[in-house]
């Protein structure tokens, strides 16, 4: 608690003029959002190699994640690199210009 009476330029006293329920309150916040910090632990560089080593020894999942970063890497050159033009056209001249005569 002290952290944050510091943080706000508070001092400790600040906690004795608050009424009781506040104070209660302000204190099972202080220990749940401590309690999740201590439970937020990232994976180890080990951990992450043992997971990608067991997804990839899945091929299904190796050609599913092959894929779709394929996907994505040629959306992005797209993206860039077409030169995407606007016109507005009737349903009759869109089949023209997409099938190249109307069906």
């Amino acid at each position: 608690m002290s952290r944050i009476f510091r943080q706000f330029d508070l001092d400790d006293g600040v906690v004795g003029q608050l009424p009781e329920r506040f104070e209660s309150r302000f204190k099972t916040v202080q220990r749940q959002q401590r309690r999740i910090h201590e439970a937020t632990v990232l994976p180890e560089e080990k951990e992450l190699d043992d997971i990608a080593a067991r997804i990839f020894t899945n091929q299904e999942e190796t050609k599913r994640l092959s894929d779709q970063l394929m996907s994505k890497k040629l959306l992005d050159f797209y993206k860039e690199n077409a030169g995407i033009k606007t016109k507005k056209v009737n349903y009759d001249a869109f089949v023209k210009e997409a099938y190249g005569s109307a069906q």
